[in-house]
């Protein structure tokens, strides 16, 4: 029973160091890594959602003429304030939750919930003008698109409707 801490202080580390090689995979400065550490650490049973997670065969052939794109990663202004925001999502079982981290002169704010999605693995994100899309492979056009709304602090849909 003397173990009993070294060997819960050993699966924290080992946690920990598993949370941070997941954001290897992405492009993310020190501050934004910082963001997603946290995340993942209060994050049960959930990992980044990553690249190979997209199982349509028209994304890996869009991957292989844009190697550099990461559809559950994004860097855009998203609410207004001129400092770049980003969006990841996380993986826990067959579901997906899509987080927006709205960036500060300092790093980070907490992260923002913006929904969960079980079909993300046909899609990917896009954004520009202040929206972000959920664009479904390989009907472009037809994933939900968010807005912020600065009135309540929040990404709201203009559209969740497939067109």
């Amino acid at each position: 029973m003397k173990y009993l801490p070294l060997g819960i202080i050993l699966v924290l580390f080992l946690l920990k160091d598993n949370a941070s090689s997941q954001t290897e995979a992405y492009p993310f400065t020190v501050e934004q890594k910082k963001a997603v550490d946290s995340l993942l650490a209060d994050s049960v049973n959930s990992r980044l959602a990553l690249t190979s997670d997209c199982d349509i065969s028209f994304f890996k052939e869009f991957h292989k003429q844009n190697p550099d794109y990461t559809p559950y990663f994004i860097v855009s202004d998203l609410d207004g304030d001129g400092l770049k925001d980003f969006v990841i999502a996380l993986k826990h079982g067959k579901d997906y939750t899509v987080f927006l981290f709205r960036a500060t002169k300092d790093g980070y704010r907490k992260p923002l919930f913006v929904c969960k999605i079980d079909w993300l693995n046909q899609c990917g994100f896009i954004a520009g003008n202040g929206l972000l899309q959920i664009e479904q492979f390989p009907r472009l056009g037809y994933g939900p698109i968010l807005k912020w709304n600065k009135q309540y602090e929040d990404l709201e849909p203009i559209n969740m409707e497939a067109k």
